[in-house]
């Protein structure tokens, strides 16, 4: 049997991302002349259908769009994924869809319970936003809905996903450090509160090991319990000269505790964080970061969304995004 071909195995020979493939395809304004004919050339050689000359697909029942995610991941301090949202809002509104936002507590995702939106069919597809259990994943699948898994991926789920690479983006933090001059590297958060803040923490140790560079238990802490709740950690005496954060959140606030022990920012200890959110900018140093592209997140959920409503046997892809460097005030050598 012939594999089916994918908009991954197009961006791969055209050398560009899927989600550029995807605008393509959508007639997208913001896409030249020459990648656009370049990608309809690879598309046709390789017989990947498309609707050519369409520039909004809508083959859905309601023209809504469902956004589930965890009331833990939209506290008032977290901006990460309500940036995701707004980019959500931006690309749908582009394809003249709705967005219905469901925001679930760990009781209904621990009891397996549902939004309304799903089981009243009240959405053409879902873009589930933030880490769920694999459970309450497949119990959303019975409703045979297409679904995007944004920021996290099930690898054993026929289904779609997109994730930034984590573990890369980490590893090139910790290595940026390395390079100032930094030997002493800690690193805060729980990697037992996402499958993403364990890529990054397996990023950062890959970089450690590789330079021969002592990994140092007391230089781990996490800020989080394994529920996820924000816990009021203390530093110690000894520290090291640089730290990674799993998050600008969580760098940010340990900025604020390094100042109240009388430690400056770069001067005495290092901060990376990563997302690239408001935190990042607020922060007093700004924070250097790992930008995560969450337009292109967003935009890759939405078109998949739309795709798999045009054409149900679509198969489902796995995608990973690259995260960048953005360098501010944080960071110093040694």
């Amino acid at each position: 049997m012939n594999k089916k071909v994918t908009m991954k195995d197009i961006s791969d020979i055209v050398g560009v991302s899927t989600v550029t493939v995807s605008k393509v395809f959508n007639n997208r304004d913001d896409i030249s002349e020459e990648v656009k004919n370049k990608v309809l050339q690879v598309a046709d050689q390789l017989g990947y259908r498309y609707n050519p000359g369409v520039k909004t697909l809508k083959t859905g029942v309601t023209n809504n769009i469902g956004v589930i995610a965890s009331d833990i991941f939209l506290e008032r301090d977290e901006n990460f994924y309500v940036g995701i949202y707004k980019h959500l809002l931006q690309v749908a509104d582009e394809h003249q869809y709705n967005l219905i936002l469901s925001v679930v507590s760990d009781n209904q995702i621990e009891d397996l319970t549902l939004p309304t939106i799903c089981k009243e069919y009240k959405v053409d597809g879902l873009v589930i936003l933030g880490e769920f259990p694999e459970d309450y994943i497949k119990e959303m699948m019975k409703y045979q809905l297409p679904i995007v898994l944004v920021d996290f991926t099930i690898r054993d789920l026929d289904i779609d996903s997109i994730v930034t690479n984590n573990f890369e983006a980490s590893y090139l933090a910790t290595n940026y450090l390395i390079n100032k001059g930094h030997k002493e590297i800690g690193f805060i958060g729980n990697i037992k509160t996402t499958k993403s803040i364990m890529d990054r923490y397996l990023g950062y140790c890959k970089a450690i090991y590789e330079h021969d560079l002592d990994l140092n238990d007391e230089y781990i802490i996490k800020e989080r319990d394994d529920h996820k709740n924000e816990i009021d950690y203390e530093l110690g005496e000894e520290l090291p000269t640089a730290f990674i954060c799993n998050n600008d959140k969580a760098a940010y606030d340990l900025i604020k505790k390094l100042q109240a022990k009388g430690k400056n920012v770069p001067e005495t200890c290092s901060v990376i964080g990563f997302d690239d959110v408001t935190h990042s900018v607020f922060s007093d140093p700004p924070i250097t970061t790992m930008r995560v592209r969450k337009d292109e997140m967003a935009e890759y959920a939405i078109n998949r969304i739309i795709t798999h409503l045009n054409n149900k046997n679509t198969p489902s892809e796995k995608i990973i995004i690259d995260a960048d460097l953005v360098e501010r005030e944080s960071v110093s050598g040694t």
